[in-house]
């Protein structure tokens, strides 16, 4: 699971997730350091939006247009849920954010957390020997 973006991963490439404005969890595959895209996949939950991305890498980054819409292979979403799937997609719908990289034969999935409560943030890093495990982790 997630081959694609391990794959990525493997090779230098840094991923980024988060809850875009209109509440669609957003995960973003870039070149470290000139964070240009090269893969990208939303959705009303974080494990698709995943899914999607992993996807969009394998066939080498399509159009926006290409992939969301009437007649496309996923649905154009006009806004995310306030409905969480999981613990990682709760911490995206409360604010935080989700890095990815590989790191001394690891995947670490680094999670900054926020609290609905207050402003504190609190940063968490998950280390797996793969990334479908590092996600996961998060679910305790």
């Amino acid at each position: 699971m997630l081959v694609n973006l391990q794959s990525a991963l493997k090779s230098g490439h840094v991923l980024h997730a988060f809850r875009a404005a209109n509440g669609l969890r957003v995960v973003r595959l870039e070149t470290s350091g000139t964070c240009q895209l090269l893969a990208y996949g939303e959705h009303p939950h974080i494990e698709h939006a995943f899914l999607h991305a992993d996807e969009d890498f394998r066939l080498g980054r399509r159009r926006y247009d290409d992939v969301y819409g009437e007649g496309r292979p996923y649905h154009r979403y006009p806004s995310g849920s306030d409905e969480v799937s999981s613990a990682l997609d709760r911490i995206l719908v409360e604010g935080g954010r989700v890095s990815a990289e590989f790191s001394g034969g690891r995947f670490v999935l680094k999670v900054l957390e926020r609290t609905a409560e207050s402003s504190a943030e609190r940063l968490v890093s998950y280390t797996a020997p793969g990334l479908a495990a590092a996600v996961a982790a998060v679910e305790g």
